[in-house]
């Protein structure tokens, strides 16, 4: 019998061990290359499924959890509802495997009107996960990737403090929507870069100033305030950035392609009033006394908000909503915005 070099037989051995591994034998057989292929291949299906509006078909690739509390007919009145966009066109920028989970980083431009022209085309760009199960992939249906990162900025302690107060106040309302915007707010969470200002002179007349250009990552949200709330409590801290948080979640969806520059404003000062509407008693007891003894500018401007905006015309875009045309007003009859929002 011919004797087989110890090198060789090393490495059978090692084979068939790994043959044996379940997880390494799907690594041998599945690998990333092979992976990444078989993805964009369903990711390509499913681009065209989503374009001809094929909800049935786009349902066989729901993963298995969610077919569990989502069944077909919810599925269908779901995607019927969402926002119509026309002449979509879809494109791969990246594609990358972390274990059973693929992550296509990807463009999508589209018209908002059937009779599109290409000046009116707009483009978001983002991450979706997808699931491998049994050698197939699926998707969840939440699989934005709202923050690609695994650790949060280094910030101070007092805006981690403001940011919990915000979600904890949010969540303790047990509603639908505040429970959707403390989601939102702890999704973006690990993406938030929030530092004091130098001097007050960076602020721009304002406390508190999310920014954002064509240069801004989504996984870089830069949040600047003013040096004098180093010595301000988490209570307005928390009301200051529930203003600036919402512009930054609006920023990370592309919210701000459908949304006027009024109308993003608008947008955050709900969400601000909202936030306000759920602070305790002791807490609306500590701004009211501030307020009452003209002790604090901060508290004074946080409560002359909303009782100004009261005075405002409830008529507006929204027959739905009459507060949210009455802040829609006041921001389209402030000075600071009107400056602000002239060439956008």
């Amino acid at each position: 019998m011919k004797k087989l070099p110890w090198i060789l037989l090393v490495i059978v051995i090692f084979l068939f061990y790994l043959s044996l591994k379940t997880d390494g034998f799907k690594t041998f057989i599945n690998n990333e290359s092979t992976l990444k292929k078989t993805l964009e291949t369903t990711y390509n299906h499913i681009t065209e499924l989503e374009k001809n509006e094929d909800w049935t078909g786009l349902y066989n690739y729901l993963a298995p959890n969610d077919k569990n509390s989502t069944n077909l007919n919810q599925f269908i009145n779901s995607s019927q509802t969402a926002r119509k966009t026309y002449n979509r066109i879809y494109t791969v920028n990246n594609i990358e495997i972390r274990g059973d989970r693929g992550i296509i980083d990807r463009s999508l431009s589209f018209c908002i009107n059937p009779d599109c022209l290409n000046i009116d085309r707009k483009t978001i760009t983002g991450k979706k996960e997808y699931i491998l199960i049994d050698n197939k992939w699926y998707f969840n249906l939440k699989n934005n990737i709202i923050c690609d990162r695994n650790e949060p900025y280094p910030i101070s302690s007092e805006f981690d403090r403001a940011i919990s107060l915000i979600i904890q106040r949010l969540l303790e309302q047990n509603h639908p929507i505040t429970t959707s915007r403390a989601d939102s707010f702890k999704s973006i969470k690990n993406c938030l870069n929030i530092q004091y200002a130098s001097t007050d002179d960076e602020m721009k007349g304002t406390e508190g100033l999310f920014y954002f250009s064509p240069s801004s990552s989504k996984e870089d949200l830069r949040i600047l305030v003013s040096p004098r709330y180093q010595i301000k409590d988490d209570l307005l801290t928390a009301i200051l950035l529930s203003h600036e948080l919402i512009h930054a979640y609006f920023y990370t969806i592309d919210g701000n392609l459908f949304l006027s520059c009024f109308e993003d404003e608008a947008q955050a000062f709900r969400l601000q009033l909202l936030f306000m509407s759920t602070l305790n008693n002791e807490e609306i007891a500590s701004l009211t006394y501030r307020y009452n003894n003209r002790t604090s500018p901060e508290s004074i401007a946080a409560l002359d908000l909303p009782l100004t905006i009261v005075n405002y015309s409830s008529v507006g875009p929204s027959e739905s909503d009459p507060a949210y045309n009455k802040i829609l007003n006041y921001v389209k009859n402030n000075s600071y915005y009107q400056e602000q929002c002239k060439n956008q």
